[in-house]
């Protein structure tokens, strides 16, 4: 009879356990999923149909910037001091010229749609191509000589959105280069019959952000559209909190917008863009352009002249952020502007 009541006794001690520990552990993943915080772990219901909403308003913009390119020998010695001289000539001094061309792509995204005016925001450097460059010959050692090779004068820059509809007028509204960051306007001819919805889901605080915060990144990576996820890296590093992401990003992510969760779909809020992949600078040794290196010469020791070129490798799964703290100030600052342009835009 004691075995037997025993026995049962220990029945019953288990049978309260059990819904105690699954009742504590309902609780604990409400809490976790629940909390008011930006989120650490992916979602456990479908984004899908948010994300598609997202991505109409994240469009392709392209710049193609043409230089006037003036060349000079390595014999005249032309040195940054004779350029600044008021007698000096480029157009006399030069050897010869050309007509180049330096394209630059990158990600937009539509925040205002007010009648037949459209503002976007991007990273400044898709749109800023400096009015000079200025290109050294190399010495020995592959570093750059005191001596100009080439002078490029800037003279035309095209601005493109391409999914905008034909016949638009495109300006930039406001451009901060220190900050990255630029707004641009674009002039419909005429109201579309049909609304172009613009982002409306809410600008969030990167300053919240935490270490593995899970977010989502939207661009055109070599001109493609897609979405990416990444977890965030050094939270609020600086004072304007900007921050890091894993992601393996590829060129043309600058301006791609940047979502966290609060507490699980539907409640994206935006966090920062994208604006710099890292990258490190290596030197090479290259062979003689003018040699004629066939499949046989590549089997024996190379004997013509080398020359060293220096080459910008990227680091893949280190991305830059611009935080929306940074953004909202920038934008802030462009109020006179936007108004001088007809847009009335505001951060809700």
């Amino acid at each position: 009879m004691r075995i037997l009541l025993s026995i049962l006794s220990l029945l019953f001690i288990l049978h309260s356990c059990i819904p105690r520990y699954e009742k504590a552990t309902a609780v604990q993943e409400n809490r976790h999923y629940v909390d008011g915080r930006y989120d650490s772990e992916f979602p456990v219901s479908p984004t899908s149909k948010y994300l598609k909403q997202i991505t109409q308003t994240v469009r392709l913009i392209t710049s193609l910037t043409f230089y006037k390119t003036y060349a000079f020998s390595m014999e005249q010695a032309i040195t940054r001091a004779d350029i600044q001289q008021p007698s000096f000539s480029v157009k006399k001094t030069a050897i010869q010229n050309a007509i180049s061309q330096k394209p630059a792509t990158g990600t937009s995204t539509l925040i205002s749609a007010e009648g037949n005016k459209l503002l976007f925001l991007t990273c400044a450097h898709i749109i800023s191509e400096p009015d000079t460059l200025i290109q050294y010959f190399l010495d020995l050692s592959g570093h750059p000589s005191p001596f100009i090779q080439s002078i490029s004068i800037k003279i035309k820059r095209n601005i493109n959105i391409p999914s905008t509809p034909p016949k638009t007028r495109i300006q930039v509204i406001h451009l901060d280069k220190k900050k990255d960051l630029a707004l641009i306007g674009v002039i419909l001819e005429r109201i579309p019959e049909v609304p172009i919805v613009p982002f409306t889901y809410p600008w969030g605080h990167a300053s919240e952000l935490d270490w593995g915060t899970f977010v989502y990144s939207i661009g055109y990576p070599n001109g493609k559209k897609m979405v990416s996820t990444a977890i965030v890296s050094s939270p609020n590093r600086n004072k304007m909190h900007d921050f890091l992401l894993d992601a393996t990003l590829h060129r043309g992510i600058s301006g791609g917008i940047i979502l966290a969760l609060r507490d699980g779909p539907p409640h994206f809020e935006l966090v920062g863009i994208a604006n710099a992949l890292s990258a490190k600078e290596e030197y090479i040794l290259r062979p003689d352009p003018g040699a004629s290196l066939t499949e046989l010469a590549r089997n024996h020791p190379y004997k013509g002249d080398i020359y060293v070129d220096r080459q910008l490798t990227v680091i893949y799964g280190i991305t830059f952020a611009i935080s929306v703290e940074n953004i909202r100030r920038f934008i802030e600052e462009s109020q006179n502007k936007l108004f001088q342009n007809g847009f009335r835009f505001k951060i809700r």
